[in-house]
């Protein structure tokens, strides 16, 4: 019998992507002077792997703060880019007008241009030649917009605060306003393009990624000219450099191997665990809380470990969602309305009864099927790019499903964790970070999410060596963002297996 060899590992991608769009966040936060740019180059656990420019345009009505990132890394032997672009344009004032992102994770970029209105924020999205137009809400509560930020930041270091919150919206965290936390804020020499000068130091923690603190250092006049940040066990540092240096080409350092996690003992025949039971641990700090939900309950041991049980075939009543939570609905990642999307789903489901449980796994199916090109050269692409490329691993699998079952008036999100496999890049008996999907759906009279990993074929059961850390609707509010918590076990996390049968 071959060995299965899943699509797994995209979290270290989705961890990454959110790793640099919070480095980008924080060096927005540079005062540069007009019309000038700031390169920047970025390292991943110590190479070097892209670069970052940061710009700022004055004009007599308003002032636009924009910055580009691209990184290249290797998941084994194949090289991967990513890119993220944003502008925020607002008053002198400080009134915000509009703001835009790029998000270049798949073969199609994807854009989103907010538009700040009286009423509400007016949001154009676009892939391809898709063009979608909503309004939503307008951001709840006081916030400051990035250059603003800036400014308020500075002015509270230079008042010799150590530690303070601000409020604050960026592109590539959506309309949604956040708090950024500056602490240990004390001033220091620092290295400024070969030169020490007089500046300050900060440790900086984002809402977007609870737990991971950057490392931030400024010089006098508030320019970013270094942050280091450490996720788990992967380190990503950016230094201000000149424009040759930060996109020179290096070596994309290999990112994937060094996320495995090699538990107490093998589990043989894993495709047919049906229960098991582990313990989870890291060496230090606080185990974030695991997903309890569905065919797995996740009970606290202590402050650094989390006893998991999984029970695929015995799924709890779903709990209660939260009320600005989107399940339903169609977004740029989990495009339900797409037309070929919709197509697809009715492909898949034609000649299925009308019972939501068969309707889902059939989908599932169906997907593992269509999706020919399996490799890891894929970024986080869309369900509408990836129901014409028909190209990518667990993600791309994952989303696909999710928006066919939406399409469907199937509930459904997606599932980060790990996956237990025999052998993987080298790499045996292994757990590799994974995502996956889940379908709410009516069992026995209650509602009840069932998990669907169309990585596997069709007709092969959903297996308990499939461990959640942490779910996501992937709408245009929240993004990705939920699936980046799982970054402080990158690297550090460690696995018992108390029992698999």
């Amino acid at each position: 019998m071959p060995v299965f060899r899943p699509a797994i590992l995209n979290a270290v991608r989705v961890v990454l992507i959110y790793a640099v769009a919070a480095a980008g966040v924080l060096a927005s936060r540079a005062i540069a002077r007009a019309d000038e740019e700031q390169w920047y180059k970025v390292e991943l656990s110590g190479q070097h792997a892209g670069w970052m420019r940061a710009t700022e345009r004055v004009m007599p009505d308003r002032v636009a703060t924009a910055s580009q990132l691209r990184i290249e890394v290797r998941r084994g032997q194949v090289e991967l880019t990513i890119g993220l672009d944003t502008e925020f344009v607002e008053t002198p004032e400080g009134r915000p007008l509009s703001m835009r992102l790029v998000r270049r994770f798949g073969n199609v970029p994807m854009s989103q241009e907010y538009v700040f209105e009286e009423d509400g924020v007016r949001v154009t999205s676009a892939q391809g030649g898709d063009v979608t137009t909503t309004v939503d809400p307008p951001p709840e509560g006081e916030w400051l917009t990035p250059r603003r930020a800036a400014l308020e930041a500075m002015r509270r270091i230079k008042a010799g605060e150590a530690e303070f919150t601000l409020r604050t919206i960026d592109p590539s965290s959506g309309p949604v306003p956040m708090e950024v936390t500056y602490r240990g804020v004390r001033a220091e020499r620092v290295e400024r393009l070969g030169a020490t000068v007089d500046g300050y130091r900060a440790d900086v923690e984002m809402a977007l990624m609870p737990g991971v603190v950057t490392s931030q250092w400024m010089d006098a006049d508030g320019n970013v000219v270094r942050m280091e940040t450490l996720m788990g066990g992967l380190a990503m540092g950016m230094v201000l450099s000149d424009r040759e240096s930060a996109t020179a080409r290096s070596t994309a350092p290999e990112l994937m191997i060094g996320t495995f996690v090699k538990p107490d003992r093998a589990i043989r025949a894993p495709r047919k665990i049906t229960s098991a039971q582990y313990v989870l641990s890291l060496p230090d700090g606080t185990m974030p809380d695991l997903v309890s939900d569905g065919a797995q309950t996740a009970e606290r041991i202590d402050a650094q470990s989390v006893r998991v049980r999984v029970h695929p075939g015995r799924p709890a009543p779903a709990r209660p969602a939260g009320s600005d939570t989107d399940y339903a609905g169609s977004s740029m990642l989990v495009a339900a309305g797409d037309a070929e999307v919709v197509a697809l789903a009715r492909r898949a489901t034609e000649g299925v009864g009308p019972d939501p449980v068969e309707r889902a796994r059939a989908m599932a199916g169906f997907v593992h099927g269509h999706v020919k090109g399996k490799g890891l050269g894929v970024g986080f692409a869309s369900a509408s790019e990836v129901a014409r490329s028909r190209e990518g691993d667990c993600s791309e699998h994952g989303v696909l499903l999710a928006a066919m079952l939406r399409a469907e008036g199937i509930p459904s999100r997606v599932v980060c964790g790990v996956l237990y496999v025999d052998e993987f890049a080298g790499q045996r008996d292994i757990f590799g970070y994974h995502l996956w999907t889940q379908a709410l759906v009516e069992v026995d009279g209650e509602q009840r999410w069932i998990d669907l990993d169309a990585t596997m074929p069709p007709g092969a059961p959903f297996d308990a060596t499939h461990i959640a850390f942490v779910t996501s609707d992937l709408s245009d509010a929240r993004g990705m963002a939920p699936l980046a918590e799982v970054a402080p076990l990158m690297g550090r996390l460690k696995i018992v297996v108390e029992r698999a049968e």
